[in-house]
């Protein structure tokens, strides 16, 4: 059931964090594979026989390098250039036939890469904070920019801001070169004695469980007993390129609560993640609209801090709605949304803007039926879950179709 209640509140999750994250970010996805515009190459650890410093400097000689698919994992990358087989082809895929080897069986070293590419910063960005957003790279990554390390990331699904500002010039080509190690312990199949008649028994020893990282690398169902040899290491979310004044903003976030029991008045509450990388603390103004609908604070971000500011409907009261347009499940009407526009100022010069798009609803559930089974009530209405389910593909080879 706890199962079941995750992957339904998976399904009803709010669309804000994955719009707000393409808003005026240039996009370094690779040519292969993604048809971006950023060539990107790839090279085993044990071919490496230079420094951190010389691969991740601008005309580094990797002629010698794979062309690389980002975002993708290492197996994608082999896959492309012929290393390996697909693995989804005939029995390509079984241990025994040993055609793609098991990261159990030649180690960690034998998956972890050296990524890189080189890309243009506009000249307009000079005078600006710079940043690379990374959005998951799985499991360890040491992250180079022209000869710098800048960040270590830890975990598939960190999501990583790095301030480049100091490191690059605008008008000039920048080198990034990203090192990828796999899961500290990848484990391994094992059949498990339990499950339902008949019924596939989900593999694994249970050891991959200690890295926060998919489980299903070690061997499902959906991706046959055998798993995924790499555990699907490498940079498999994309990485964006973009520029903010002294202050930016990030993450922001609408929390409705509706009034019972005509649902018929909403009580908005915006929060929005105020950053200033600077040396000195900066008075600015945060501003926010959402269709036709005002609301301003004034704050002081004190030097290199994150501030997360809140408007409430008992400071503004304009943020209550009243006859809200609701949102609703597929074939249970309409799927509404607002629109949630932010600025932040500092001498009434626009440092940095988002916008993101957002539902007015309320999901509960509960458990009070005389088998204790869940039901779920959206905008106060039971809605039957009839089932459903979204899986990744095995080794996460993703796009928009």
């Amino acid at each position: 059931m706890k199962k079941l209640l995750s992957l339904c509140l998976l399904i009803l999750l709010p669309i804000t964090y994955v719009l707000a994250q393409t808003n005026g970010r240039i996009c370094l996805d690779s040519q292969e594979g993604h048809n971006g515009n950023s060539i990107w190459k790839m090279q085993k650890l044990d071919k490496i026989d230079v420094p951190a410093e010389a691969i991740s400097e601008v005309g580094y000689d990797d002629s010698q390098w794979l062309p690389a698919i980002i975002p993708g994992t290492v197996l994608n990358t082999d896959v492309f250039n012929g290393e390996v087989p697909e693995p989804y082809y005939g029995l390509n895929n079984k241990v025994q036939k040993n055609l793609i080897p098991d990261i159990t069986k030649v180690g960690r070293d034998y998956y972890t890469r050296w990524f890189r590419t080189e890309f243009y910063v506009p000249a307009t960005y000079e005078g600006k904070q710079i940043w690379l957003q990374l959005d998951g790279i799985n499991y360890h990554a040491e992250v180079w920019v022209n000869g710098n390390l800048l960040s270590s990331i830890h975990g598939m699904f960190v999501q990583d801001y790095i301030n480049i500002t100091d490191f690059v010039k605008p008008g000039q080509k920048a080198a990034l070169a990203i090192k990828v190690v796999p899961v500290d312990v990848p484990g391994t199949w094992k059949k498990k004695d339990w499950g339902a008649f008949k019924e596939f028994h989900n593999g694994g020893d249970g050891n991959i469980g200690v890295n926060t990282t998919m489980l299903m690398s070690i061997g499902w169902d959906f991706t046959f007993m055998d798993g995924i040899r790499d555990r699907n290491t490498g940079i498999w979310r994309s990485i964006y390129l973009y520029a903010t004044g002294d202050v930016a903003l990030r993450h922001p976030f609408v929390k409705s609560e509706l009034r019972h029991p005509n649902y018929d008045q909403s009580s908005e509450t915006v929060s929005v993640e105020v950053v200033n990388p600077t040396f000195t603390a900066k008075n600015c103004v945060v501003k926010g609209e959402i269709e036709g609908i005002t609301f301003e604070k004034a704050i002081t971000i004190e030097r290199g801090c994150t501030q997360e500011i809140s408007f409430t409907p008992e400071d503004f009261k304009q943020l209550t709605i009243q006859n809200p347009r609701l949102w609703w499940p597929v074939n249970k009407g309409p799927q509404n949304l607002y629109d949630l526009d932010m600025t932040v100022s500092v001498d009434g010069v626009i440092c940095d803007s988002l916008h993101t798009r957002f539902g007015i609803r309320e999901i509960v559930s509960d458990t009070n039926t005389p088998d204790h089974s869940r039901v779920f009530y959206v905008n106060g209405k039971k809605i039957f879950i009839r089932g459903s389910n979204w899986i990744p593909e095995a080794m996460l080879r993703s796009n928009d179709a």
